[in-house]
This record gives structure tokens, C-alpha cells and sequence, in this order.
């Protein structure tokens, strides 16, 4: 075509210059763009439902895109290095994101120490991730939702009184006992099949072990 290319985005311009020249692929994601386009839900949703209707829910979905809307553009590269396919990431968060709700979910979780002591010589493959935190989004709802629909602010009243009543409170025994870390490994299994097999196991982080120990006691005790 004879139109403006997104190649022309200075964005992705700087982007591939500090990429290897990407010789099978090339993907493109503008985050940027993504949040304006998702933003347009709120025009439809008012011509749909009518403007007092739908300004509460055009008022939280905005918020929630406020939180959610930190990265600027993600570019992919993929090459060939001899016989190996290989991937290049370069992306881009927008400035000024540190205190919204999904920078604290996703940019939370501490480093492994030592991580190379969680996999054993046999292993056959594993995985470390800072994961998610998911205690940042609970704590957000429950501040936003009275202030966006009064109307919900009895109920979440009861579930608070429920919750004191179960001697569990779901964000601070649960989401803030695990902070999202873990690690998977798969070894050999120490009795295989004669088809072959592996076994596996998972550690994740956690914060009150002493807590959450009780609580599955609970929980098998019932």
C-alpha cells in the first residue's frame, strides 16, 4: 500500500535496531493502542444502555484500564543461529506505572536465591517464576467497588462478617500467603513405566506456612 506503515512508528524503529534483524518473524504489540481501543466500549455501552445507566460501569471500566494499562509496545524478532531457532523480546513500559494495580501484581515477586539449588542433576526440565500477586487486585476491589456501587456495600459487609465467622479471610490467610514465586521440576519417575515417565514437583512460596498448614488441616478435617 501507498499509506502510512506501522514500520514507521519510531517505536518500533528504535525497537529493531536493538533486536537481531529478525529473519523468520517479526510480531508487533502496541499496548498502547490496545488501552484507546479498548477505551471505545464506553461510547458503545452508553449509546446502548443510555447515559445514566450505563456511566457507573463506564466509570469502572475505565478504572480498571487505568490499572491494567502499563505497557507501551512489546516487539518480537525471531531468527535462525545455525541449526536453532532463536527469540529476541524488546518492550517498553509506560512511565509512571509503579503504583498501579497490575505493575504490583506482575512486578512484586523477589529473586530466587541460589535458584540453581532447587534443581537437581537429574532433572529433565523445570521453570522459575516471580508469577503473580494477586493480593494488590483483591485489595483494589474491595476499595473501588463500594466507591463506584454504593448499592454493593452491604453485601460486602457480609462477606466480611462471614469470613470472621469461617476464621478465614481469603486475602489476608490466602493471596498474602503466597506472593506468586515458584518452581516447577520434572525428573525421572523412580519406578517408570515401560513406556518411559517423569514425576514432578512444585514449590511455591509462602509467606505464613504455619497458617496455611492449619488451614488445610481444616480443610481434610471437615
Amino acid at each position: 500500500g501507498t499509506g502510512p506503515s506501522k514500520f514507521d512508528d519510531p517505536r518500533l524503529r528504535d525497537a529493531l535496531a536493538r533486536l537481531p534483524e529478525p529473519e523468520d518473524a517479526v510480531v508487533f504489540y502496541d499496548g498502547k493502542m490496545h488501552i484507546e481501543q479498548m477505551r471505545q466500549l464506553g461510547p458503545f455501552f452508553r449509546q446502548t444502555a443510555g447515559s445514566s445507566d450505563a456511566e457507573p460501569f463506564i466509570s469502572m471500566l475505565n478504572e480498571i484500564l487505568d490499572q491494567v494499562a502499563i505497557m507501551d509496545f512489546e516487539v518480537t524478532s525471531q531468527y535462525t543461529d545455525g541449526y536453532q531457532n532463536r527469540t529476541a523480546v524488546y518492550g517498553r513500559l509506560l512511565p509512571n506505572v509503579d503504583d498501579k494495580v497490575l505493575t504490583k501484581v506482575l512486578a512484586s515477586g523477589q529473586p530466587f536465591d541460589n535458584w540453581s539449588s532447587w534443581v537437581p542433576a537429574n532433572a529433565s526440565s523445570y521453570s522459575m517464576y516471580t508469577g503473580a500477586n494477586l493480593h494488590p487486585i483483591y485489595e483494589w476491589i474491595m476499595r473501588v467497588l463500594p466507591e463506584r456501587f454504593p448499592e454493593m456495600k452491604q453485601g460486602l459487609e457480609q462477606w466480611e462478617k462471614q469470613q470472621n465467622e469461617w476464621n478465614l479471610h481469603v486475602d489476608q490467610d490466602i493471596l498474602q500467603s503466597f506472593s506468586g514465586e515458584f518452581v516447577s521440576v520434572a525428573v525421572p519417575a523412580a519406578a517408570p513405566p515401560a513406556t518411559g515417565g517423569q514425576g514432578s514437583v512444585m514449590a511455591v512460596r509462602c509467606h505464613q506456612p504455619d497458617r496455611v498448614r492449619e488451614l488445610i488441616h481444616r480443610l481434610f478435617d471437615a
